[in-house]
């Protein structure tokens, strides 16, 4: 579970935070309160985009499929454990000065 960056507790699940993208609203299951995931999941989407690209230089079917599972499950990985939560309209890194 990951933690509410509007009640501090845990309100979104770990698949659920790994299926959304920067752009989706979800509501926190706790508070119900809106919130999304930090626009820095798009970088996260590297290590797939590598498995992808790597493909490319490989015949054999099993690597091919190896390379971009791999890269999307380290993905998911990133994503769900690296990646912050954050209220509608914040900036991860920014401080509002109030």
């Amino acid at each position: 579970m990951s933690r509410c960056p509007h009640c501090q507790q845990d309100g979104i699940s770990f698949f659920k935070k790994v299926l959304i993208g920067p752009n989706t609203i979800i509501n926190c299951t706790k508070c119900q309160q809106k919130l999304t995931i930090s626009k820095l999941a798009n970088w996260a989407a590297i290590p797939f985009l590598l498995g992808i690209a790597g493909s490319f230089f490989t015949h054999e079917l099993i690597l091919k499929t190896l390379m971009m599972s791999s890269g999307l499950i380290i993905s998911g990985l990133i994503k769900g454990f690296a990646v912050p939560l954050v209220k509608i309209g914040e900036t991860p890194g920014t401080d509002r000065g109030s």
